[in-house]
Order: C-alpha cells, then sequence, then structure tokens
C-alpha cells in the first residue's frame, strides 16, 4: 500500500540548498580530470602526426609515467582531508603550515622521480619494449618529463588544500590557463623540433601552473560565517543558546573582535553590547539593540524616581 507522505517545512529547501553546496565543493574535482582528458586527447593526435612509433613510445613513456602521478595524486588526497578537518574544525591558523608541508612533499617525490625518469629511462623501457625505434620515443619522452614532473606534482598536491578550503576556482583557473598555453605551444614547437615539442610544450605548460596559484588558505568570509550560523540557528530553533554561544564565538574569532571586561551599569541606565553578542543575535534571529558608549553617561532613558 502506498502512503502519502507528508511535507515537512523547510526541508525541500534544506535540499535544494545541501544539492547546491555538493555542487559547487565538486565540480572543480571533475572540471580539472575533465579538462586533462580532454587535453590529453588532443595531445594524443598531435603526437600521431609523427606516425606509429612516436604514439607506441609515449604510450610506453605514458604508463610509467603514471606511477609518479599516481604518487601525487596520494600527496593530494592526504592533504585534501587533512586541511578539510581543519577547517572543519576552525583550525584556519594551521592551513599554511599544511600548505608548505604539502609543497616539499609534493617536491621530494617529484624530484625522485625526475632522477629516476633520467638515469633509469632505458631500463624501465626495456621492460615493455624491444623495439629500438619504439625505445627510443620513449626515452626521449622520460627524460624530457623531468622538467615536467615537478611543477605538475605541485599543482596536483595543493590542489587538494585548495579545493577542501573552497578554492577549487583558483585551480580550475590556473590549470585551463596553462592548457591554453600547452596546445598551441606543442603545435608550434613541434614543427621546429619534432615530436620533441610537444613534451617541452607540456613542462612549459606545467611550469606557469604554480604561478597562477595562491598558496595562502581560504579564509572565511564575513558573509558566508552569518549564512552559516543563521542556517544553523534555524536548524536548532531560534533563540538557541547553544547557537548563540557557538555564533559569539565565532564572530570574535572571525572578526578579531575580544569581549570587552564586564562594566556593570547602574538599574535603570543603558547597557552596552559587544559586537560578539550582536553578531550572535544576528546569527539566532533575535532582534538587536543597538550599543551605546558606556563612557558617554546614562541613556536618554528616564531616571527612576528613586534615584531623584
Amino acid at each position: 500500500m502506498l502512503r502519502r507522505r507528508r511535507r515537512v517545512p523547510g526541508r525541500q529547501r534544506n535540499t535544494v540548498r545541501t544539492a547546491g553546496q555538493i555542487l559547487a565543493a565538486g565540480a572543480p574535482f571533475g572540471v580539472d580530470f575533465t579538462a586533462r582528458m580532454a587535453v590529453g586527447t588532443l595531445q594524443l593526435g598531435l603526437v600521431a602526426s609523427f606516425g606509429v612509433t612516436a604514439v607506441a613510445g609515449y604510450g610506453v613513456g605514458y604508463r610509467v609515467l603514471l606511477t609518479a602521478t599516481m604518487a601525487f595524486y596520494a600527496i593530494r588526497q592526504a592533504a585534501a582531508i587533512e586541511a578539510a578537518r581543519l577547517a572543519g574544525a576552525d583550525e584556519h591558523t594551521q592551513l599554511p603550515s599544511l600548505t608548505s608541508n604539502t609543497a616539499l612533499s609534493a617536491g621530494a617525490v617529484s624530484a625522485a622521480f625526475s632522477v629516476l625518469c633520467a638515469v633509469a629511462a632505458g631500463p624501465v623501457t626495456a621492460l615493455f619494449t624491444s623495439d629500438p625505434a619504439v625505445a627510443e620515443q620513449s626515452v626521449a619522452f622520460l627524460r624530457l618529463m623531468g622538467l615536467y614532473l615537478p611543477p605538475y606534482a605541485l599543482v596536483v598536491a595543493l590542489g587538494g588544500v585548495l579545493q577542501a578550503t573552497g578554492r577549487g576556482r583558483a585551480l580550475v583557473r590556473a590549470t585551463g590557463l596553462g592548457f591554453a598555453l600547452q596546445l598551441p605551444a606543442g603545435y608550434a614547437l613541434s614543427r621546429l623540433t619534432g615530436v620533441n615539442g610537444v613534451w617541452l610544450a607540456m613542462a612549459l605548460g606545467a611550469g606557469i601552473q604554480p604561478l597562477l596559484l595562491k598558496a595562502s588558505p581560504a579564509r572565511l568570509r564575513r558573509s558566508r560565517l552569518t549564512s552559516g550560523l543563521r542556517s544553523r540557528a534555524a536548524e536548532h530553533g531560534q533563540g538557541s543558546a547553544e547557537v548563540a554561544s557557538v555564533a559569539a564565538e565565532a564572530c570574535r574569532d572571525a572578526l578579531r573582535v575580544r569581549s570587552p571586561a564586564p562594566n556593570p551599569t547602574p538599574s535603570g541606565y543603558g547597557s552596552w553590547t559587544s559586537p560578539p553578542a550582536l553578531c550572535a543575535a544576528d546569527a539566532a534571529g533575535s532582534p538587536k539593540s543597538p550599543p551605546t558608549d558606556p563612557g558617554a553617561g546614562p541613556s536618554p532613558t528616564p531616571t527612576p524616581a528613586s534615584r531623584t
């Protein structure tokens, strides 16, 4: 038997808002991956213009290169998880340290793979092909990848921190501009130096991407903070003391405002409300009373008869 569902007020709005938040967070991941796959396909078509041997050598070398790529993405995943944990715990002061450690880890791993590609390109390629022409193309590709791996590792690894802290658009923008340079440069250089020009263009496009990224961690904007606190207040009910307390603490950290020392005023005189308290009241949806200067003397409220 089918039952008619009772619509809960506000649930549909919350569902739409949550879906929008998920889409906004996940879109940079999808766009970044899709752009890389699309550029890889176009680049393969450019390599194919140099014949089957060039395509075979590129295929062997690229499969070897995937080992390094997976190491970079492992660093990215770890950095994204840690960055999301820090952001969720409101420990934003630790994000610069995480960014530096992520960059150092990616740099060390990419340097090791670059040396390995330069030294062991021949023996590694011999494990996959015995054709001298194909091996020659693969070895040339792997050795030139020593210029490509360090900047590529930085972009991939730091992308985890950026996306976990809400700055995925910066990553997409840097990646897109790098690819916009790589493809025309690959075509131009390949006309001058052969298929090796395509590999040089890969290094050129990857090298400009770290310069386009801003390594500083994302900070919560006041508008986002206020809207988030209002959402939490709506879920817990307006006037919730717990939400008001959390809102006051969050606003104090975000606005860098310290609550002044208690300064009790005589009965019948106006009281002063601190900015965090005002922010908490705004988050909980309660009416705000305008602050008055405690040093300005009595408020315009008539003085009680007992004091006259």
